[in-house]
């Protein structure tokens, strides 16, 4: 566990608190605050390793593809030194305590991830748990991407991009383009939003 000691003078690149702490094992370090507060780190990375490790050494898993992902996601979101770091922990993107402590209630909740699919957030303005994830593959992985919000075009609403492209015969940028402009560089014009048509935030 980590001991809250005293609160930097200084904040992160990105104007989070900064809290001096210190881990069960003796390591003293810097720590996002939040992320202390809400227990998205509970000890120093020397500790986690370790425990991974001990992990690793009971179920045998660690080269698996399942295992690679419950990694990749620890490292996303808790390393800040990660290059993927800016686009999930930076924007608040949260892992909940239970997999971040054990891989095998991940393995648990999630079961073994099917060949060519990835670990995905059903809601992308979530963080990681079990109700909100699923193993999807590339294509249902972009459509979510493109999906944060409902297109809306001659007053029937599209779930995604992609749904409303295929309607209409066009691509998918021809269809950003109806709902929220677009800026034509050649002309050096700023386009607005197609007659009839808008999005809708979905959550």
């Amino acid at each position: 566990m980590l001991t809250f000691l005293y609160e930097s003078k200084t904040r992160t690149r990105d104007k989070h608190i900064r809290w001096f702490c210190k881990c069960n094992c003796g390591n003293e370090s810097f720590y996002m605050a939040t992320r202390v507060r809400n227990k998205t780190i509970i000890q120093c990375k020397k500790c986690s390793c370790a425990d991974s490790a001990k992990s690793n050494s009971k179920h045998g898993m660690r080269n698996t593809r399942t295992y690679c992902s419950w990694s990749a996601m620890k490292e996303r979101c808790l390393n800040n030194k990660s290059k993927d770091f800016v686009n999930y922990g930076a924007k608040g993107i949260i892992i909940c305590n239970e997999w971040i402590e054990s891989f095998k209630i991940f393995y648990l909740d999630m079961g073994e991830r099917p060949k060519k699919t990835s670990l995905n957030r059903i809601n992308n303005a979530l963080g990681y748990f079990k109700e909100n994830c699923e193993w999807a593959s590339a294509s249902t992985q972009q459509k979510n991407k493109n999906s944060s919000y409902f297109c809306v075009i001659d007053g029937i609403t599209y779930d995604s991009l992609t749904d409303a492209a295929l309607k209409f015969k066009v691509t998918k940028q021809t269809i950003s383009k109806w709902v929220n402009g677009w800026f034509d560089k050649r002309r050096n014009k700023q386009w607005g939003v197609r007659n009839g048509c808008k999005r809708i935030p979905k959550y």
